[in-house]
């Protein structure tokens, strides 16, 4: 089975090489907070998922074809 992976902000330097590949295997049943162990993503606390463009939790069952989006968390005002 396989995903389609993208970082993007300051987290896709350190993934560069990750996204220079179109699919990613896994194995069915894997939740998103597994296949992004695998990937060595860091914790939680420093990304923002979504799965074909909504946004999900990390307890989510990735599927076939899906695209897994990370983003690191957004901050500002005034």
């Amino acid at each position: 089975m396989k995903v389609k992976f993208k970082v993007f902000g300051g987290l896709s330097e350190r993934f560069a090489e990750l996204m220079k590949k179109d699919w990613h295997e896994f194995e069915e049943g894997m939740t998103l907070a597994e296949f992004l162990e695998e990937q060595n993503m860091p914790p939680k606390a420093y990304w923002i998922a979504t799965v074909n463009k909504e946004l999900v939790h990390e307890d989510y069952i990735i599927k076939d074809g899906d695209t897994i989006q990370i983003f690191p968390p957004i901050a500002g005002g005034c």
